[in-house]
């Protein structure tokens, strides 16, 4: 079982608490885009369920990366 690097990058932070949006934002992607990602590892994986999918991986010896992010709020003057 493997994964492509970029469906291994969206696991990484899906795993890190990350949701679509965020996701979308910290890879400069659409949240469709990242939602066809997702889909793709759920196939992976025999799955459609995010925390199923990131135990599986870790069960194929695939390393899953955590990221802290910070992320600063925009405010309007």
């Amino acid at each position: 079982m493997s994964l492509s690097p970029r469906e291994k990058e969206v696991l990484d932070l899906v795993a890190s608490g990350l949701d679509d949006d965020l996701i979308a934002d910290v890879l400069s992607v659409s949240p469709h885009t990242v939602n066809s990602y997702m889909r793709r590892i759920f196939n992976k994986f025999g799955t459609n369920n995010r925390r199923t999918a990131i135990a599986l991986a870790s069960q194929h010896d695939i390393k899953i990366t955590l990221y802290r992010l910070h992320v600063t709020p925009i405010t309007s003057d």
